[in-house]
């Protein structure tokens, strides 16, 4: 569920001008289980972190989690204190030589990538 002020003009003209610079993120790692490339946490910021800043803009990523997910609460603000906010969680991995805690960074980095790319429109 979604969060929000009531009032979105000035955090939506500011989020449709930055979208209209963001370009794609570069495609900086490769999975070593599938062989395929794909843009780190690193590099969606690095694509979008200025044009974010260019528009009065911030969004932050917060961890979370309970006993079977992880995730993150992110919030997209604007100088104007226009804001809105969610939270998304995934499910944890369940296997033998899993560690939790490394498990939970890996899903919370996750969460943290697919929010900054699907709610500030930068593709990878």
């Amino acid at each position: 569920m979604v969060t929000r002020t009531e009032s979105q003009a000035k955090l939506a003209a500011a989020l449709a001008k930055a979208q209209g610079a963001i370009r794609s993120a570069e495609k900086d790692a490769t999975n070593p289980h599938l062989r395929n490339r794909y843009a780190t946490l690193q590099s969606v910021i690095r694509a979008t972190r200025p044009h974010l800043a260019a528009n009065g803009l911030s969004l932050t990523c917060a961890p979370v989690f309970d006993d079977a997910r992880a995730g993150v609460c992110w919030t997209l603000r604007h100088s104007s204190g226009e804001w809105e906010s969610g939270t998304l969680l995934m499910p944890l991995g369940q296997g033998r030589g899993i560690n939790p805690s490394q498990q939970c960074g890996a899903v919370i980095s996750y969460a943290s990538r697919y929010c900054r790319m699907h709610l500030l429109g930068c593709a990878a």
